[in-house]
């Protein structure tokens, strides 16, 4: 959804920028034809300035990106100690526990319970419900997540319309448990980011990997009645139309439209 969006409003934004530039290069001309060689040169001097600042903001955003990577490989084995905490692989130590006391109401120990149950549908409905709401539906298939693993794709130096930029990105894989909605074991979406030489960052593309639903348990789609011809002989025809669902977003959006097109 969010691709989609961003592809409709970089295309508006493009137009718009190719008829400023050329708004620019008029008014440009304009005041040459009406300033002394003096202001021109510090002007020129200004413009040569401004491109330095835009070759070390270039630098400076590779590397935060080195960074960024350098501290997301020291977080990976404390993600791998959540996870086997979570999953019931085994009980946290003294240590990871430090600071803790049983309320005195809490619920006795005696329990066969492993893990936290449920820790990754709750962990998607406190922190992405805005963005990409959950159904009641959603919901029944949610409970099969057994966990999130997030992938930093390397950055690279790509160019556009002439322009050299930086394109990053990350990948997360959503691990899920057998269940009777779709035979995937593991669900991926891949964000690809693009920072230009301006300092600015926009979403560049998004891949999804679409669930293989099981039959009749595809959440994306709904089935709806319609109804045609008159009174006496009314035909009732059934079909699969679209609907709200928080796995819409393993689902290539603008690869449907251009096939539409």
């Amino acid at each position: 959804v969010h691709a989609a969006v961003n592809t409709a409003a970089r295309a508006s934004r493009d137009m718009a920028e190719e008829g400023k530039k050329k708004e620019e290069t008029a008014a440009a001309a304009a005041v040459a034809k009406n300033t002394t060689a003096p202001v021109l040169r510090r002007l020129h001097a200004v413009q040569n300035l401004h491109t330095e600042y835009e070759v070390s903001l270039a630098k400076m955003r590779e590397e935060v990106l080195a960074v960024e990577q350098k501290y997301f490989k020291q977080w990976a084995p404390l993600f791998e100690k959540r996870d086997a905490i979570v999953s019931g692989e085994r009980e946290p130590t003294d240590k990871e526990c430090h600071g803790f006391e049983a309320p005195s109401d809490a619920a006795a120990a005696e329990t066969k319970e492993k893990g936290i149950s449920h820790f990754w549908y709750h962990a998607l409905v406190n922190n992405t419900e805005e963005l990409y709401p959950i159904t009641k539906r959603d919901k029944e298939a949610l409970l099969f997540l057994q966990c999130i693993k997030a992938e930093i794709i390397a950055p690279e130096r790509k160019t556009a319309d002439g322009e050299e930029y930086m394109r990053e990105g990350f990948r997360l894989h959503f691990h899920f448990a057998e269940n009777p909605f779709f035979a995937d074991k593991v669900l991926s979406r891949s964000f690809y980011l693009k920072h230009d030489k301006h300092g600015e960052t926009d979403l560049e593309s998004s891949e999804g990997h679409a669930p293989n639903w099981k039959s009749g348990q595809n959440l994306t789609t709904c089935e709806v009645e319609e109804v045609k011809g008159k009174k006496g002989n009314k035909r009732v025809k059934k079909l699969e139309c679209p609907c709200p669902s928080f796995f819409r977003i393993f689902l290539d959006q603008e690869k449907k439209e251009e096939k539409k097109e």
